[in-house]
């Protein structure tokens, strides 16, 4: 993110982009807020480079496009030690995500077993 609060966006891995449904080149020049479609300097991607054009290091979890992602954004400094702009990289990690709530839940269910009481205070799933 720049000094007028407008980052460009640069996607550079393919399955990123695949992932989201873009095309290679079609958010390069785009602000933050032209790719999030929203005005909101809170919604977060856009409060973290806000917050990394300060000096902060953010490392922050959101879904977007029906995928979770945990994103980290830095500071980019000049070799004066300028801040001149954010760095950053998300990873997507929806499938860790749900096999997280797979086992939480399949530990839940182990705890409670097969009494018929234990299935109106859980999930279905089990």
């Amino acid at each position: 993110m720049d000094h007028r609060q407008r980052a460009p966006v640069h996607i550079f891995h393919r399955a990123g982009l695949q992932a989201l449904g873009l095309r290679p080149n079609e958010t390069v020049g785009k602000s933050l807020f032209e790719y999030f479609r929203t005005e909101d300097r809170d919604f977060a991607p856009i409060a973290a480079h806000r917050r990394a054009l300060a000096g902060e290091s953010i490392t922050y979890e959101m879904e977007w496009q029906k995928r979770i992602f945990e994103s980290h954004v830095q500071p980019l400094r000049s070799s004066e030690g300028e801040i001149i702009g954010v760095v950053g990289v998300a990873l997507d990690i929806t499938d860790r995500q749900h096999l997280l709530n797979q086992l939480r839940q399949s530990r839940r269910c182990r705890r409670w077993g097969n009494w018929p009481e234990a299935w109106r205070t859980i999930s279905t799933t089990c």
